[in-house]
């Protein structure tokens, strides 16, 4: 990919890829949203990224606790895995890996649209 913009060159900005769906999700909050986008600025093109929960929540702004619910909520919502990996000085680092499930309109009131 050689377009400035979309690689962050012509900004010097880093973009965060993530399901368009989540915004529109009701059962997500504003905070919810913000977390998933700040792990999606860490994330690789294969989707993973390690931001630890304190540094998601100094880019988020708000407290450590609150990460972590919103971390619980986007995987149960579909929207983030997350599993553990050891460093090689025998610590464990959680890896979150965006899904992006597949598009399903959502009705205006919320609810999804059964097709």
């Amino acid at each position: 990919m050689n377009d400035p913009v979309k690689s962050g060159m012509a900004t010097g900005e880093r973009w965060a890829k993530l399901a368009a769906r989540a915004v529109a999700d009701r059962r997500l909050n504003a905070t919810d949203v913000r977390v998933l986008a700040a792990i999606g600025i860490y994330a690789g093109r294969d989707g993973t990224a390690w931001p630890s929960q304190d540094r998601i929540a100094v880019d988020v702004g708000v407290e450590r606790a609150t990460v972590c619910r919103a971390i619980k909520r986007l995987r149960i919502c579909g929207y983030l895995d997350r599993y553990r990996r050891r460093t090689p000085r025998g610590h464990f680092r959680n890896v979150y890996r965006l899904l992006y499930p597949a598009y399903v309109p959502l009705h205006p009131a919320g609810e999804i649209l059964q097709m």
